[in-house]
């Protein structure tokens, strides 16, 4: 198919996604950028981990079969490859990303597209904060330590601990590098997600329990460097 007509393909798909609910529009964004600006490739179980961690006292909270549940919500844009149990998530085609980060072009500002994937330094800075997020959920002095342990240890659940743990700082060396914006207004939006940014990541390292735990949950789960 020519370019063009792959890009008409995109904006039916995408707008029959949109046409979804909220809910399910959110989770396809929320894909994308994990897909888009990960630092390494992503599982099934860690993305999973990354859209239902928060509602993890509620029951049901986690999808029955969220390889099916992604294929339905993001309309045949991603695919699962490797091992069957627990496989990565890529795009269907190298262009689906191009598309996608385009679209906040036309828009002119990304949120007023609820699907596009943001531009940088946005992506990895949502991406740094869902990491950090994720590690103080699950601290001993924020949830009970028997009931973090369990968490960890379970195949099933637990399994962003070693993205996280090892990717957030990475995801912060993303943020800075990104190309400068030209524009004033560019600008300041950068100065914002920068400040952000270092706020999340200083109210972090000034927990000593929770450096504590990450130091622990880096030691559990090796590096993936």
């Amino acid at each position: 198919m020519d370019p063009e007509g792959l890009e008409k393909m995109y904006d039916r798909i995408a707008k029959m996604i949109l046409g979804a609910d909220k809910k399910q529009a959110g989770l396809a964004r929320d894909i994308l950028v994990w897909i888009s600006s990960s630092t390494e490739p992503v599982t099934c179980e860690e993305v999973h981990d990354a859209s239902t961690f928060k509602q993890s006292f509620q029951e049901g909270h986690r999808f029955k079969d969220f390889t099916e549940t992604v294929m339905a919500v993001c309309g045949g844009l991603v695919e699962w490859y490797g091992p069957k149990a627990n496989p990565f998530i890529r795009f269907i085609h190298l262009s689906v990303k191009g598309h996608f980060e385009r679209s906040h072009e036309k828009e002119q500002t990304w949120q007023k597209n609820p699907l596009c994937i943001p531009p940088e330094p946005v992506a990895s800075s949502l991406l740094l904060q869902t990491c950090l997020e994720y590690l103080a959920y699950y601290a001993p002095h924020v949830q009970p330590k028997s009931y973090t342990d369990a968490i960890l240890k379970d195949s099933s659940i637990g399994t962003l601990a070693g993205y996280a743990s090892a990717s957030w700082t990475k995801h912060i060396s993303h943020v800075i590098m990104v190309t400068r914006p030209g524009t004033r207004e560019g600008i300041a939006r950068y100065q914002r997600i920068l400040c952000d940014v270092f706020g999340a990541v200083l109210r972090f390292i000034q927990d000593h329990l929770l450096v504590r735990h990450w130091i622990e949950i880096r030691y559990r789960y090796g590096t993936k460097d």
